[in-house]
């Protein structure tokens, strides 16, 4: 007994008062306190203490297991068999009923402080996670945006440098149509002036045309009225036959008729003059002709052709 009385001679503690679930059943011979709520769970979280999050997936929502330990039934007779339990003398605690009334209340009301702070935990750890969940959505979302909108600045980057290029391209042709427009405005004044001077000349040239078109029909209203008169006097008529041919009518010749012609008729389409015909025959017509061709004196020639004409009228 003195073993056991210096063993229980310690201090009361709440932790001890704690071990008393049930005041009736204390007794020194038959009572076997049982565990209370906090002991029933040693591993209970602290307050202090924080749980691990995990970001990006939703919280699971479940209340972790309450269920109460097993009670192990009260024996009558024996000492208990539990070693852990310590047991406190009656004449510790004493039997006062308000004493264990307290002391049990104060229990009561520790596991419902516990129980609200494990709820309030609980819902604090779920509300935690949604909005961690949520935050990371929207962060997520946000990324996202943010690389969009980031693509979207570099497109649209890209598409000002090529629309930036395209207009400074745009603004050399502009200077190069400027310039070639300048350059055509002064051919175009440089042709104007050119048609200007052309027209006056070609109003010079028709003038000039128009006055020597006036002195040519002059000299050949003269030259008919010559011809005429030395075909009168001469009696010689130069008639075109084509183009390159010219037929010499001779008249008086015949001092018996004075209207007998004479005729000769030439081909100038060579270098060398050709006889085509000539009435009555000549027998000097070749040597004739080949003087002419070789001194090319045509009035000489023409005399020489009427005097061989005059010798023969004059023979027969």
């Amino acid at each position: 007994m003195s073993t056991s009385t210096s063993q229980y001679n310690a201090p009361a503690t709440p932790l001890r008062y704690d071990r008393f679930s049930n005041p009736n059943r204390a007794s020194s011979s038959g009572y076997q306190p049982q565990p209370s709520s906090a002991l029933r769970n040693p591993y209970w979280p602290s307050p202090s203490k924080k749980s691990q999050m995990i970001y990006g997936t939703p919280p699971i929502t479940r209340t972790p297991s309450r269920i109460p330990a097993p009670t192990t039934p009260a024996r009558s007779e024996g000492p208990p068999t539990d070693t852990s339990v310590t047991y406190l003398p009656h004449q510790v605690v004493g039997r006062d009923p308000e004493l264990l009334t307290l002391l049990n209340q104060h229990h009561e009301m520790l596991d419902r402080v516990i129980d609200q702070y494990s709820q309030l935990k609980l819902e604090s750890a779920h509300t935690l996670h949604v909005e961690m969940s949520t935050y990371e959505h929207g962060r997520t979302q946000a990324k996202c945006k943010l690389q969009v909108l980031q693509k979207l600045v570099s497109e649209g980057n890209e598409k000002a440098e090529r629309l930036k290029q395209e207009q400074s391209e745009a603004k050399k042709r502009v200077r190069g149509l400027v310039e070639d427009r300048r350059t055509m405005e002064l051919k175009s004044t440089e042709l104007k002036e050119m048609a200007h001077e052309l027209q006056r000349r070609k109003q010079m040239l028709e003038d000039q045309k128009e006055i020597k078109k006036k002195q040519v029909a002059e000299v050949i209203e003269m030259a008919k009225e010559e011809s005429k008169f030395l075909e009168e006097i001469t009696g010689l008529k130069i008639s075109v036959i084509s183009v390159d041919q010219l037929r010499f009518q001779f008249k008086l010749i015949d001092m018996n008729n004075y209207e007998r012609p004479f005729t000769l008729d030439l081909d100038l389409s060579s270098f060398d003059y050709q006889i085509l015909a000539i009435e009555p025959p000549l027998p000097e017509a070749q040597s004739l002709l080949k003087q002419l061709n070789q001194t090319r004196d045509f009035r000489q020639f023409l005399c020489r052709i009427r005097q061989c004409f005059v010798q023969l009228a004059r023979t027969r």
